[in-house]
């Protein structure tokens, strides 16, 4: 073929897009709803993540609060106070966290923003489980005797844990995911 005859022939044969173009376009058109969904979704669960720390935020304030007034007498929520009349403990953890819960107490309103659910308080977090997103993860802070390598131990807080003594409280809120979110913490 000689060279004359390749420079002569049109390169494009007409102005209007091929086939393959067209496939081209349309793929572009549907990457860019795909990523319009995803990006929607991504926004209501960060929105819903948020939601889940303002929770617990609001929760760690309360108890920060009730801490300072706890060992008071004639406390507002009686089953989570420091000690009776007479000086023993009264209650436990176990009773204290259903009491804040029911009706009157602080949690009776807060609902779960991923499942609608009333809230609730979990030991941990479990990643890949999507029962636990939202919920938040009470845990206790125990410090170490002096010497030692590790200054203090962090660890879920039982259900039979006196509450005649000050404690100091880690909140976590699970994420969709089930990973866990540090919020704060406090002294109860």
């Amino acid at each position: 073929m000689p060279e004359s005859d390749i420079l002569q022939r049109p390169l494009v044969e007409s102005g209007r897009p091929k086939l393959a173009d067209w496939m081209f376009i349309a793929f572009l058109v549907c990457m860019l709803i795909v990523i319009g969904v995803l990006g929607r979704m991504t926004f209501r669960e960060g929105l819903r993540t948020e939601a889940s720390k303002s929770q617990a935020e609001a929760l760690l304030q309360w108890l920060g609060q009730a801490g300072t007034q706890r060992f008071a007498e004639g406390y507002v929520l009686p089953v989570c106070s420091g000690y009776a009349s007479g000086g023993t403990p009264t209650t436990t953890w176990g009773e204290c966290a259903k009491a804040l819960a029911r009706a009157s107490g602080p949690l009776e309103s807060v609902r779960n923003s991923f499942t609608d659910q009333p809230i609730g308080l979990i030991t941990r977090c479990a990643v890949g489980d999507v029962s636990t997103a939202g919920q938040i993860v009470i845990e206790k802070i125990t410090p170490t005797p002096p010497g030692s390598a590790v200054a203090l131990t962090i660890g879920p807080i039982e259900v039979d844990e006196p509450l005649g003594r000050k404690l100091t409280l880690r909140l976590t809120v699970c994420d969709k995911g089930g990973y866990p979110i540090r919020v704060g913490e406090t002294t109860f």
